[in-house]
């Protein structure tokens, strides 16, 4: 199913991976619709499989979006709320305008103990803006 990007959400992570981070977060697929030239901004809550959220203090994250591997747009990623595990990922509109089609993305995590997981990742779908074309 998809969810316009522009919609805040926070929203409880499935399993789809083994345990790769002592803190063993949960892992699911985002995808996600927009229009060229629209901002992404939606907000994640980090948890484990029993949906306690994790503290993410000290952690840092990458989000991208890519086309058959190519590096197309670099978001930001930061944390919100540490203690409840609360992330921010955006692209502006400068990162998707242009775009159309569909694009991978995904959000990696490296932790306070230098291990490197994607708990998220989706296909961007990107139609053209019919406002502005």
């Amino acid at each position: 199913m998809f969810l316009p990007a522009r919609v805040r959400l926070s929203m409880r992570l499935v399993r789809l991976r083994r345990r790769l981070m002592a803190a063993d977060p949960t892992y699911t697929r985002h995808d996600m619709e927009i229009s060229a030239g629209d901002d992404i901004d939606i907000e994640v809550t980090i948890q484990t499989k029993a949906g306690v959220a994790i503290d993410i203090t000290g952690w840092t994250f990458l989000t991208q979006m890519r086309r058959a591997g190519v590096l197309v747009a670099t978001g930001a990623a930061a944390i919100v709320t540490a203690a409840a595990g609360t992330v921010s990922i955006a692209f502006d509109s400068a990162d998707t305008t242009g775009l159309s089609g569909a694009y991978d993305w995904e959000l990696q995590v490296t932790t306070d103990t230098s291990r490197v997981s994607s708990p998220m990742r989706g296909v961007v779908r990107v139609r053209t803006d019919v406002a502005f074309v």
